[in-house]
């Protein structure tokens, strides 16, 4: 077991407390034998609701159209990855881990948060 200089061992959020003073994130230090120990306290929930994809257009009416000699157009803007409503403090909650293994499913490790698209489109047919 790893004792911290207070006496505290160091597998307790208390005694990391005082090594990470004004931190949301504990750093821990490898144990004497190099094992890492993952604890309930810096498990958090993960569940999430995505606006995955938004798609939004309109087609200009045919009395419209035959003025302009077109036979249909379709003005639209779509969007991905518009908004995750979540509590997680992490970048995403869908966790992508560089590092993945069987003792360590669902860490966040080097993940980096997903992109957000937007277009614009305009489809004539003529």
């Amino acid at each position: 077991m790893t004792v911290g200089s207070d006496g505290l061992p160091l597998t307790t959020p208390d005694a990391m407390n005082s090594v990470n003073q004004g931190k949301t994130v504990a750093q821990w230090d490898d144990m004497e034998n190099g094992d890492q120990v993952i604890h309930s306290w810096g498990v958090e929930d993960g569940s999430f609701l995505r606006i995955a994809n938004l798609t939004v257009g309109y087609t200009l009416p045919k009395n419209i159209l035959k003025k302009v000699f077109a036979e249909n157009l379709r003005v639209y803007a779509s969007a991905n990855n518009l908004y995750t409503f979540t509590k997680y403090t992490g970048f995403d909650p869908e966790v992508s881990t560089r590092n993945s293994s069987g003792t360590t499913p669902g860490v966040d490790w080097g993940a980096y948060p997903r992109s957000r698209a937007f277009v614009f489109g305009l489809s004539i047919t003529f």
